[in-house]
Formats: C-alpha cells, structure tokens, sequence
C-alpha cells in the first residue's frame, strides 16, 4: 500500500473531530435524557465540550451545543428534529429534516421528497450538516 492511497482511506483529522464531538454531544444529551447524569453534570459536560471544540468545528455544530445546553437545562424539550428550510430566489427551496439518533435524513424541493440513509446516525448528521453548508454555499438563504 503506497503512502497516498493509506492516507485517502483515513479520515481528516477534521472529519474526526467532527465525528467524536458529535458523538459526544448526542451521548450527553441521551444519558441526560435517561437521567444516567444529572443536570449539573450534563451542563459541565457541554461545557468543556464547547471549550475544546470551539473553534475546530462548523459554526452549525456549535450552534447546536448551544441550543442543546439551553434546552435541556433549562427546562424544554429538545426536538427531536433539526429542520432548516433553505431558499434560492431562482432554484426555489429546499427542506431538510434530520430526526437525532437516526440514520437517515429527509429532503423536500418542489420536485419531491427524498431520503438518505447512512450505516451510522453520525454520518447521517454530517451529511446533513455538509448539505446544509453546501446550500449556503449556492447561494440558498437559511430562512430557520
């Protein structure tokens, strides 16, 4: 195995970082959630999760740390959805719907609506968050 081809089926650090704070994040909230810690636990767990990553991770990840910490210490209930509804003046809209702890995510448009399934619920959330980032990008406007 040459060293390019070792290196192309690793993941970037990146996408790691991504991955584990991911996955930290979802565990905080499913053991909070199962009453496995308590509030002040869950709060010092999202905390030092916000201090480490902040900074290494897509802006829509801290975001959701944030919404996360807030609704769940503060009496709400998270969803269990994340939508975001993204508009191009010219290409129309699109609607996208990822469920936590799920493997798969949903997408509406004007032409129909269509499902994406990964083997993991992280993949699945990223791939959400990379969508997402790649309709900005293209000039779609988050109206959420």
């Amino acid at each position: 195995m040459t060293a390019t081809a070792y290196n192309d089926s690793m993941p970037s650090l990146q996408e790691e970082i991504d991955r584990k704070s991911l996955d930290t994040l979802g565990d905080l909230v499913l053991k909070h959630r199962d009453n496995a810690i308590s509030t002040a636990q869950f709060e010092i767990g999202i905390n030092t999760l916000f201090s480490i990553v902040s900074g290494l991770v897509a802006g829509d990840f801290i975001d959701l740390v944030t919404r996360a910490s807030q609704e769940e210490t503060i009496g709400g209930n998270l969803t269990d959805y994340i939508t975001r509804i993204l508009i191009h003046p010219e290409r129309g809209f699109v609607a996208a719907k990822y469920g936590y702890g799920k493997l798969s995510f949903t997408t509406i448009t004007e032409t129909g609506k269509k499902m994406k399934t990964f083997d993991t619920t992280g993949q699945a959330f990223r791939a959400f968050l990379k969508l997402c980032k790649f309709l900005n990008d293209k000039g779609y406007e988050d109206i959420t």
